[in-house]
C-alpha cells in the first residue's frame, strides 16, 4: 500500500484527498504516523479507514485516464462569433481594451463562417452545437441584419442559440427574438452590482449610467420567457456590494434568473490591479453565507470544485480539464478561426480561418480535446489537479505556466475550518 498522491495534510489536523473528497480530522499521533507512513504502524481501525476512503492505494489504483472521469460529453460544439471588437460601453477591466482591430464580420463573410462551422460539425461529429453571439457587443444596431441571418441559418441547421451582452440594446433586437426564441437557450447579461455601483464600472461612452437600460431589457427578456443568466464581475472595488445586488435581483424577479459570481481575471495579462485572490473571494463569500445557495452559482471553478467536494454528500467528478477547450471555436472578424474568446491575441492558440480561404487544424482540436491535468508535466502529480483542472490554458499561456496552487490550498483551508466553525455553533 502507498499514500494516495492527492491526499494531503491541511493544518496538521485533517487529512484530506481532492480526488474523492474524503476528510478525516487526525492527531499528532496519527499524524507522526502518517509522517514516518509504515503500514504496520497503523491500527487496524486506521488501516480500514486509509483503504476505505481511498487515502491509500495500492499502485493500480491511481493507473487511470482523464476519460475515466470525463462526464463532458465530446459531442458538443460551441461556436462564438466575434461580430465586430466595438462596443457601445467602456468597461473599466474589460479583457479587449488591449485589441484595437476595427474589422467587422460583414454578411458576405458570414457564409464562409457558416460553412466553416459545418465543416467542424462534420469533423466533431458533434450532437449538440450551439452559436454564441459575442463581441464587443453583439446587439449593436449594425449588427442587426447579421444577427438575423446567423439565426435564421441556426433554425435551418439544428443548432441552438445563445449570447453575451452587455444588456443595453436589447429592445432593439424585440421582433429577432421573438421570432427565434424556440431557439435561443439563453442569455448571459453582465450586471457589476445594484446602480450605485454598476454605473461607475459599467458605463457608456459618454460615462452615463446603465443599469437601469439593462433592468429594463431583463423584465422584457423574462417576459418573453428567455433564460437569463446574470453576470456580476467581482473585484476589490465591487465586492461588498455583492449581498446587497443579489438581495435586489430575487426581490424583482425571485428565482426567475440565475445570478452567476465570476471574478476579475486578467487571463490576457493587461495589468488589473484590483483583482481578488482565490481565498479573499472565499472569506467574502463564507461572510454573506453564499457559498451554497440557490440560483446563485459560483463561477469560480477551484473554489466550487472544494465546495462541492466539502458539503456534498454524493461524489463530486474532478476537474481534471478546466474548461471545454476543444470544443470552443472563436470567429474572429479578421477570418481566423481561435480557441475561445479571450484567446484572440494568442496566435499560438489559432486553430484555423475561415476567410478568405478555409483551413482546420484537425491535429491541434484533436490536441486540446485531450489536454488535461493528467497530461501537463506540472500538474500531473499535483495534489491539486482534480480541483484546478491545470486553470485556464490561456493564462498559463499569457502568464507562462503560473501555478495557483498555494491560493488553493489557502482557499480549501479556509473552507474546512468553515465546515468545523459551523458543526461546533
Amino acid at each position: 500500500m502507498k499514500k494516495s498522491k492527492y491526499s494531503l495534510v491541511i493544518d496538521e489536523t485533517y487529512l484530506f484527498n481532492t480526488l474523492w473528497g474524503s476528510l478525516e480530522k487526525i492527531n499528532k499521533d496519527f499524524l507522526k504516523k502518517w509522517n514516518e507512513f509504515k503500514w504496520d504502524n497503523f491500527s487496524d481501525t486506521e488501516k480500514s479507514i486509509l483503504k476505505s476512503r481511498k487515502h491509500v492505494v495500492d499502485d493500480s489504483e491511481e493507473i487511470f485516464n482523464y476519460e475515466d472521469f470525463n462526464v463532458q460529453s465530446n459531442n458538443v460544439s460551441r461556436f462564438y462569433i466575434i461580430f465586430s471588437y466595438d462596443c457601445n460601453l467602456n468597461c473599466t477591466y474589460c479583457f479587449e481594451n488591449n485589441i484595437k482591430k476595427k474589422e467587422s464580420i460583414t454578411n458576405y463573410k458570414l457564409d464562409y463562417l457558416f460553412a466553416s462551422i459545418k465543416k467542424i460539425i462534420k469533423i466533431r461529429k458533434s450532437e449538440y452545437n450551439e452559436i454564441v453571439l459575442f463581441g464587443g457587443e453583439p446587439f449593436l444596431l449594425k449588427n442587426y441584419s447579421m444577427i438575423d441571418k446567423t439565426l435564421n441559418f441556426c433554425k435551418k441547421n439544428n443548432i441552438f442559440v445563445s449570447a453575451i451582452s452587455n444588456g443595453t440594446n436589447i429592445s432593439i433586437y424585440s421582433k429577432i427574438i421573438k421570432e427565434y426564441k424556440s431557439i435561443i437557450k439563453w442569455m448571459s447579461i453582465t450586471i457589476d452590482g445594484t446602480k450605485e455601483y454598476n454605473d461607475i464600472r459599467r458605463v457608456g461612452k459618454n460615462k452615463e449610467g446603465t443599469f437601469s437600460k439593462i433592468i429594463e431589457n431583463i423584465d422584457y427578456l423574462t417576459q418573453e420567457n428567455i433564460k437569463v443568466s446574470i453576470r456580476m464581475n467581482i473585484d476589490k472595488n465591487n465586492v461588498n456590494n455583492v449581498p446587497d445586488f443579489i438581495n435586489y435581483m430575487r426581490c424583482r424577479y425571485d428565482n426567475k434568473i440565475e445570478i452567476s459570481l465570476s471574478l476579475v481575471e486578467d487571463n490576457t495579462n493587461i495589468g488589473n490591479k484590483n483583482l481578488l485572490s482565490y481565498n479573499e473571494i472565499t472569506n467574502k463569500l463564507i461572510d454573506f453565507n453564499l457559498l451554497s445557495v440557490d440560483n446563485v452559482e459560483i463561477n469560480i471553478k477551484p473554489i466550487n470544485k472544494i465546495n462541492n467536494i466539502l458539503n456534498n454528500p454524493k461524489i463530486s467528478m474532478p476537474l481534471f480539464k478546466y474548461c471545454w477547450i476543444g470544443s470552443y471555436y472563436t470567429f474572429t472578424p479578421s477570418g481566423e478561426i481561435f480557441v475561445c474568446p479571450e484567446s484572440c491575441e494568442h496566435h499560438s492558440l489559432k486553430i484555423g480561418n475561415f476567410y478568405p480561404n478555409s483551413y482546420i487544424n484537425e491535429q491541434k482540436i484533436k490536441f486540446l480535446l485531450e489536454l488535461n491535468a493528467l497530461n501537463i508535466d506540472m500538474c500531473k502529480n499535483c495534489y491539486f489537479a482534480p480541483i484546478c483542472g491545470s486553470g485556464c490554458y490561456i493564462r498559463r499561456i499569457a502568464n507562462q505556466n503560473i501555478c495557483y496552487k498555494k491560493d488553493i490550498y489557502q482557499s480549501l483551508q479556509t473552507q474546512i475550518n468553515n465546515i468545523e466553525k459551523r458543526k461546533k455553533s
